[in-house]
């Protein structure tokens, strides 16, 4: 990767113009790490897993593999084999444990938040009912498991069930505050570092391992991963409340609806408190979301300045990141691993 593709690498990252902009820098930095036949390999052992478990669940979890996806984890874990001097190759078990962990999680949502849609399609447990949505999750719960075991490095095993151990809390630790909205700073850092960041964390963890990176070339990119992660929920957070359901793949202000606490709510709510019972309102109805409303509440959320506030954290979170790549020789892998961490924040979708 030379030095002039880079900086069009970071310049369009930086002042890319929605979505679809961001989904092109990111091609272009899979196409500049030779990592599209790698991730091709990653996605068909994956269909592949999804696809023999028992029916109708493996058709479940089909469907929300058939919507795509951005498979920024799955790419975040080849590039740090790389970034330590790896080949991608060494690291596809791990890649593949990660995309399948993820997807996992997404049909476990979708029923806890009674989601609607997913990746623009209607959600798994619309169609198939909520049993089957939760035992198609456990399907690939079990084969990203089984992967990590099978072809990833000694330790990922261990650490990715120390994973999920941490997602499931950071869920538990959501739930409980559902429809709370005298949530601390504290406590939603807390629920970020596990649902999300763990996640990410974890994937620049195993791809290091999978590489042969040394202990203190797999602490950095852990670092990054989990300053990566946090940043990736913050612009959640952001496009919750800002994008359309054909760029998300989910309606405006779905955590609004749901009674999350997101971090531009809790910022609007410490300005204007009398939000307060507009939000309740709208989180406790038993009927179909009222989109004039959410919109109404939305937009009284983004005129106190949260939104600001909250894209001033997430860049942090990427000054971070970025800064904790500094162990790491200055390989085509660890330029790649800047860009696609300032895509990540910058994604209208």
């Amino acid at each position: 990767m030379d030095q002039v593709a880079l900086q069009e690498l970071r310049g369009a990252a930086k002042n890319g113009q929605g979505g679809g902009h961001a989904a092109t820098v990111l091609q272009r930095a899979i196409q500049l790490a030779s990592l599209d036949g790698p991730l091709a390999a990653v996605r068909e052992q994956v269909e592949a897993l999804a696809s023999t478990g028992p029916w109708p669940a493996s058709e479940a979890a089909e469907h929300l593999l058939m919507a795509g996806g951005k498979a920024v984890r799955p790419l975040l874990t080849l590039l740090s084999a790389q970034a330590v001097g790896g080949e991608a190759e060494q690291a596809l078990g791990c890649a593949a444990a990660a995309e399948l962990m993820h997807d996992a999680t997404l049909l476990h949502d979708d029923v806890i938040d009674d989601g609607q849609q997913r990746r623009g399609r209607e959600a798994a447990r619309v169609i198939w009912g909520n049993t089957v949505s939760v035992l198609s999750g456990d399907l690939l719960f079990v084969a990203a498991l089984q992967v990590a075991a099978a072809d990833g490095p000694a330790g990922v095993l261990s650490e990715l069930v120390d994973t999920v151990g941490q997602m499931v809390e950071g869920e538990v630790i959501q739930f409980r505050h559902r429809g709370r909205w005298d949530l601390d700073l504290a406590t939603y850092e807390q629920i970020v570092e596990r649902k999300t960041a763990a996640l990410f964390r974890w994937c620049a963890r195993a791809g290091g391992r999978a590489g042969g990176g040394t202990a203190e070339q797999v602490q950095a990119l852990g670092c990054y991963g989990r300053h990566v992660g946090v940043a990736f929920q913050l612009r959640d957070d952001v496009l919750d409340l800002t994008a359309t359901p054909v760029v998300l793949g989910k309606a405006l202000g779905a955590d609004l609806a749901e009674g999350k606490l997101t971090l531009p709510v809790l910022l609007a709510l410490q300005k204007r408190p009398e939000l307060e019972p507009q939000l309740r309102r709208l989180a406790e109805s038993k009927d179909r979301p009222d989109l004039t409303a959410i919109e109404q509440l939305a937009a009284a959320i983004r005129a106190t300045g949260s939104l600001v506030a909250a894209r001033e954290r997430m860049d942090r979170e990427l000054q971070l990141a970025l800064a904790a790549l500094a162990p790491l020789p200055p390989t085509p892998a660890v330029r790649a691993l800047t860009s696609v961490a300032e895509v990540v924040a910058s994604r209208e979708g």
